[in-house]
């Protein structure tokens, strides 16, 4: 994905799910099954000559890519789930109850905890830009706070265990041993349920380790 935008050629079709949802006018708070709904229709594999694809996703990716695989295996013959997770968790609920509660008061606190808790603070230190950027790019008003609410709602209450079966491909969970946001202990219960996947975690690098640690996390 280059500034938002996908990014395909023959052999790879990249989607920002987000961006997207955003240019279709969908709200986010959509469940992640409707969300998955929107994201595999968008570029007709078949169109693009591909008849199986592997499919990337982190964090809220990760759990949309776990619907789309177990809905249509049949195209998807491996998944890499990062920074994700295969079911709500008390440490993630009591982490998005605070959350809320911040976005609901406190908005601009609400984004900037996320960009402090989401990457490493020698990142941060390095890229301060970003920070303030999301301050400026925070939700302005009550139906953008509302959207926000929904769909972390949304999040919350996604079960993958139900559907782990069909997740016969190989897949590889990564996530970072400092991820405060969706810790590592999810991404080791992710990797015991699936039927053939491979564990690596990074020992820092954040939430966003794809950013902070892109290197190591693309090897």
């Amino acid at each position: 994905v280059a500034d938002g935008q996908p990014v395909y050629d023959r052999y790879q079709t990249a989607v920002d799910v987000l961006a997207e949802l955003h240019r279709q006018t969908l709200p986010l708070r959509l469940p992640v099954n409707e969300k998955s709904d929107h994201v595999l229709p968008l570029y007709d594999l078949d169109a693009l000559g591909i008849e199986a694809c592997i499919m990337i996703g982190h964090s809220t990716g990760g759990v949309i890519t776990q619907d789309l695989a177990a809905r249509h295996p049949d195209r998807i013959k491996a998944i890499v789930l990062s920074g994700s997770w295969l079911k709500s968790h008390f440490y993630v609920e009591a982490l998005f109850k605070q959350r809320l509660a911040l976005l609901q008061t406190m908005p601009e606190a609400y984004q900037a905890f996320g960009v402090l808790l989401g990457y490493t603070p020698e990142w941060i230190c390095k890229h301060w830009l970003v920070y303030e950027k999301a301050l400026e790019n925070g939700p302005q008003s009550a139906q953008a706070v509302e959207v926000i609410r929904e769909r972390i709602e949304a999040l919350l209450a996604f079960d993958g265990s139900t559907a782990i079966e069909h997740l016969q491909m190989p897949a590889l969970v990564l996530g970072a041993r400092d991820d405060a946001i969706i810790p590592s202990p999810l991404q080791k219960e992710l990797h015991r349920a699936l039927p053939n996947s491979r564990l690596e975690l990074l020992e820092a690098g954040g939430h966003f380790f794809p950013v902070t640690r892109l290197e190591e996390s693309v090897a």
